[in-house]
């Protein structure tokens, strides 16, 4: 008798979430939503990229004699801090079909 290995439904969700996301990034990116200076979340870009960024824009103020001040967050958990009501709101702002704002 054949055994059946069970896929853990975390395992399902990672895939659908992966889906999901794919969809709504091709839609941002389509109606060109997302900022030319986000880095999360968007293909070939990362926090090195904005880390890159960041420094040539203080060395460039350094240069010029300016002072630089920064402020570093820890945003490891920001989407366990999303309103949600408000996130739903805005993709609707974005529209969103109604069957996906509803999904979501």
């Amino acid at each position: 008798m054949q055994k059946f290995k069970y896929i853990k439904v975390s395992t399902i969700s990672k895939i659908f979430e992966r889906y999901i996301s794919n969809q709504m990034q091709d839609y941002l990116n389509k109606y060109n939503m997302i900022h030319n200076k986000q880095s999360g979340l968007r293909q070939n870009h990362s926090c090195y990229t904005a880390l890159t960024r960041l420094v040539y824009s203080w060395l460039k103020d350094v240069d010029s004699g300016k002072f630089i001040g920064t402020v570093y967050l820890d945003l490891k958990k920001a989407f366990d801090l999303v309103h949600h009501k408000i996130l739903l709101f805005k993709l609707n702002l974005y529209h969103f079909s109604e069957n996906s704002i509803k999904f979501i």
